[in-house]
């Protein structure tokens, strides 16, 4: 079907894996990827504009992903102007302009990312774009929840700057949910393999909003702060 919105026409598929149609976000088309690029640049100005408010959030990952026994080797805040991995391929490509990672050194001391989150600023309000690990990382038991700790994180942050609400982005609105791609392994997924990365992704993302007392609402789970005005 073909609609038009405010005067650009897009295409809006139908998902067959959930029965949904897919929005600007998940769409495959030249026209959602020409959409999605320009929000994000948008994101990025956004988010430096904030630049300086910003080191109220590195400043409660830090506190969240303290680490005495040194596995933590690197917290890092960066604003990305393009979507993509960080430095190589390999590294996690992050989906929103504003990007927190922790990384940690392998056994053969090489530094790379454990996991990260993404996110972007609009109207007094956080919005968490992404919850990603690093692939095949193994986790001290402190860290497995590390969804939650950046989640956490980014609520603490949100009261003490004064940001309304945090949101949360539901695993079904998202475009790895829709198009998984290659599994860890680098052989496309399939099948029940499919299925397996989409309730992982449900878990990480609304079952870690829910665990939060986040409130559902269309594809976000939001949570109020207390500091609207």
């Amino acid at each position: 079907m073909l609609i038009c919105t405010r005067g650009v026409a897009m295409t809006i598929l139908v998902d067959t894996t959930v029965g949904l149609p897919r929005s600007i976000e998940t769409d495959t088309t030249w026209v959602a990827k020409v959409i999605r690029r320009s929000r994000f640049f948008v994101r990025y100005l956004r988010a430096q504009w904030h630049r300086e408010r910003l080191n109220g959030l590195m400043a409660a990952v830090n506190s969240s992903f303290s680490d005495s026994k040194g596995w933590v080797a690197e917290r890092r805040l960066e604003l990305r102007m393009t979507s993509g991995p960080s430095v190589k391929k390999g590294d996690i490509s992050w989906d929103a302009p504003i990007v927190v990672v922790v990384m940690y050194r392998d056994e053969n001391g090489n530094l790379k990312e454990a996991c990260g989150i993404s996110l972007y600023i609009k109207q007094n309000a956080l919005y968490i774009k992404q919850l990603q690990g690093g692939a095949s990382v193994k986790f001290p038991r402190k860290f497995k929840v590390w969804p939650l700790l950046f989640v956490k994180s980014c609520m603490a942050f949100a009261q003490a700057a004064g940001f309304e609400k945090v949101h949360v982005a539901s695993a079904e609105s998202l475009y790895p949910f829709h198009n998984p791609g290659l599994g860890p392994d680098g052989v496309t997924r399939s099948g029940s393999s499919v299925r397996e990365h989409q309730e992982r992704m449900k878990f990480r993302y609304n079952q870690t909003a829910t665990n939060l007392s986040f409130k559902k609402d269309g594809n976000w789970f939001v949570w109020n702060t207390g500091s609207a005005s």
